[in-house]
């Protein structure tokens, strides 16, 4: 499907790096796999910088060793090499106390990370498309995300894991291209794909936002539903990069560092700023000192302490909030 290639070559292209591997996820399914294909035939050099990386997560039994087959097969029809990494997300799942879902997650980042340790790379490219944007925006509204919720997945941003190299991107070329258009240019190009009988099952949000909510959207309300869910979390994110220019300013003029164990600022410098900029700023220094587990029950709880003359606080990570007269110390033994 020439058209595909030539709508998202320019994008493709400005998203990668000059210099350096990229690594790409490849599940199996038709999306990542046509984002390999794409890649392979678009990216300068794809022979020599580009690389697949495969997670057999221990989970679906006969079906994920076949699809791991069929991404070797792929893989060795294109020319590009392959990384295999086998875990068992089940057995983390129970030892980490998390949902089967957030285990993957976790252990996707860990195994990609570690690719691209080994291999030097400076992007990761996942295949996140238009329909998983929509799906995206929905599940963060009906968790009471705000605005940085609501603008859902980037195109570029760093790689989300806490031991990450600064300069190492997490990008997204396929974010305007729907799924069914991924899939018809995998059958013009004569390419199989398999299908995970997971993403059907209704026990998990998701699936239920992809099977239930926005079929009957697009029955009864508009058609076009998903594209235009993606529209608003792309102007949400042009909105969220000026909150995160004017709260980036304010950090820098208010924050000075404490060496080797965190931060502090004015605490009624702080209380000055509009509430808004307040939350913006305290989102960024708590991405900035890396703690984890970020989430909108410890920002409420930080700004009642910055309210307090006399406060502390314990976060996660081990970090600790200190609020005495005019100083909030965010500190880590």
């Amino acid at each position: 499907m020439h058209s595909l290639k030539t709508r998202i070559r320019k994008t493709l292209l400005a998203l990668l790096p000059a210099k350096g591997t990229v690594l790409t996820g490849v599940s199996g399914g038709a999306d990542s796999i046509a984002l390999l294909v794409l890649l392979a035939e678009i990216m300068p050099d794809s022979k020599k910088r580009l690389r697949a990386v495969h997670i057999h997560h221990g989970l679906r039994g006969r079906d994920a060793d076949r699809d791991q087959k069929l991404v070797i097969r792929i893989c060795q029809h294109l020319g590009v090499p392959c990384t295999i990494y086998s875990r068992q997300v089940g057995v983390e799942a129970k030892k980490l106390g998390v949902a089967i879902e957030e285990a993957g997650r976790i252990t996707r980042q860990a195994c990609l990370l570690e690719a691209a340790q080994i291999y030097k790379s400076r992007a990761i490219a996942l295949a996140h498309h238009l329909d998983d944007q929509a799906e995206t925006l929905l599940l963060n509204l009906l968790r009471g995300a705000g605005g940085r919720g609501l603008a859902a997945m980037r195109p570029s941003r760093p790689f989300p894991h806490p031991h990450a190299p600064q300069g190492l991107r997490l990008i997204r070329p396929l974010l305007e291209v729907s799924k069914q258009e991924l899939e018809s240019f995998l059958h013009e190009q004569g390419i199989s794909w398999r299908r995970d009988k997971s993403n059907r099952d209704l026990t998990f949000s998701r699936n239920r936002i992809r099977h239930i909510l926005l079929p009957k959207l697009e029955r009864d309300f508009n058609p076009q539903i998903k594209s235009l869910l993606a529209r608003s979390a792309q102007a949400l994110a042009r909105d969220d990069e000026l909150l995160n220019h004017l709260g980036q300013r304010s950090l820098q003029r208010l924050a000075s560092p404490l060496p080797a164990v965190g931060l502090k600022l004015s605490r009624k410098s702080f209380n000055r700023l509009s509430e808004g900029l307040r939350w913006r700023v305290l989102a960024l220094l708590w991405d900035q000192l890396r703690i984890p587990q970020k989430s909108t029950m410890h920002l409420e709880r930080i700004m009642s302490a910055a309210a307090q003359k006399h406060a502390g606080l314990s976060l996660p990570g081990g970090w600790r909030l200190t609020a005495k007269a005019d100083i909030m110390a965010f500190t880590r033994p």
